[in-house]
């Protein structure tokens, strides 16, 4: 169960924040990037998509656990990158190192979605499934 909720707090809710509610474009707007930057942040949620395929053609992991927790540890370096690059990087390295760690981000997080039903259906309970999850 601890899994699935990493999952959900390193995949699904910073998704949300980030790219339905445009936080990455305000946020490379405001640190003085241009509006193309700021729409190459915006479709970064993309690269998840791309990921998520490119890990299911793989063969599924032995331990698919492991594989997610590792999944989300690094969508959360590319989160906390973000942060780090947005108060301690030079002027020159604002901008693309957003952009890297948004990518970063996303990337882990789509290749981990694809292994998310298998692996919510070895710990959440049937009758728990459409209370907190999607049902399946």
């Amino acid at each position: 169960m601890r899994a699935a909720i990493l999952g959900q707090c390193t995949g699904l809710i910073p998704l949300q924040v980030l790219y339905a509610g445009g936080l990455a474009v305000v946020m490379v707007l405001s640190l003085g990037g241009s509006h193309v930057e700021a729409m190459v942040a915006q479709s970064t949620v993309h690269a998840g998509y791309l990921a998520s395929v490119w890990a299911s053609l793989k063969p599924m992991p032995k331990d698919r656990v492991l594989y997610m927790m590792r999944c989300s540890q690094v969508g959360g370096a590319g989160l906390v990158l973000a942060a780090v690059v947005t108060y301690w990087a030079p002027s020159f390295l604002l901008i693309p190192g957003i952009l890297l760690s948004l990518f970063l981000y996303r990337w882990a997080a789509g290749a981990a979605s694809a292994f998310w039903y298998p692996v919510l259906q070895d710990f959440v309970d049937e009758g728990e499934r459409g209370r907190v999850f999607y049902t399946m």
